[in-house]
């Protein structure tokens, strides 16, 4: 249980971490396009050149809404999901590995000594057995029946040993099964809120920013909109692209600032 916590744990973090850097890397690009509009549209260093972008109110609005989409939208998102989603799971993970790591450690030192009494008790038994045989045949000696009167206390004694090390073996034994059933509740329950926490808070970042994008994209040329809609419902049609080799030249552009 531990181990899928935290497998999911670092993932969701991992998730959030990383959309944020998208979200502000798409939120950067946003505002790099205003800003070539804005100043191709205002532009004084090309004498007797006309400017023929068409998307500059296009431009601005896709700004506006890259700026609403990540620091209003996304930053919801990802409070809600931290605190209905990983804010539970990292605190049960805390607290949870320490208690249970303690109570089956404690159980297993209990085990162990019940063990201990257990394999006492029948090494006394047999070696009882072997002083009964001794002390019956002939040539016994009263030192042979000391040795077995001796036997015969020292098991009643570790008997009495064996009897409380295996109650105190079962009272922590039910102990650490009801605390694992108890856990693996609290596991349940909180895997439940997590999948569900996750599932919404992605959809509804998605839903709002596609709302957002989706009036700008209602404002654009509609032969060049259905242009890159059809390009895309190709690739989706043949399962994507599996090998994205447009990404060998990403460096390309890595250093531009």
């Amino acid at each position: 249980m531990i181990k899928d916590m935290n497998e999911c744990g670092a993932s969701l973090s991992s998730t959030l971490v990383n959309q944020k850097k998208m979200f502000a890397d798409s939120c950067e690009l946003a505002k790099s396009l205003a800003r070539i509009y804005d100043s191709n549209l205002t532009m004084t260093d090309w004498t007797n050149v006309d400017c023929h972008l068409q998307q500059g109110a296009a431009a601005e609005s896709y700004k506006a809404a890259w700026e609403n989409i990540h620091t209003v939208i996304r930053s919801s998102s990802a409070m809600a999901l931290s605190e209905l989603g990983l804010e539970p799971l990292r605190s049960a993970v805390t607290r949870m590995e320490p208690e249970v790591n303690a109570a089956c450690k404690e159980r297993n030192t209990k085990v162990i000594d019940f063990d201990s009494y257990r394999r006492r008790v029948k090494d006394l038994q047999h070696t009882k057995e072997k002083q009964t045989a001794k002390s019956a045949g002939e040539g016994a000696t009263p030192g042979d029946q000391k040795a077995l009167e001796h036997t015969i206390a020292e098991i009643a004694r570790f008997e009495g040993k064996l009897e409380v090390a295996q109650d105190n073996y079962k009272e922590d034994n039910y102990k650490v099964k009801d605390d694992i059933i108890k856990a693996k509740l609290a596991h349940d329950q909180i895997m439940d809120l997590l999948l569900v926490s996750t599932v919404v808070c992605q959809a509804e970042i998605f839903t709002r920013a596609a709302n957002e994008l989706n009036a700008i994209v209602a404002t654009l040329p509609i032969d060049k909109v259905d242009q890159v809609r059809r390009r895309m419902e190709q690739y989706i049609a043949q399962g994507g692209v599996q090998c994205e080799l447009w990404l060998m030249d990403i460096g390309l552009f890595s250093s531009i600032s």
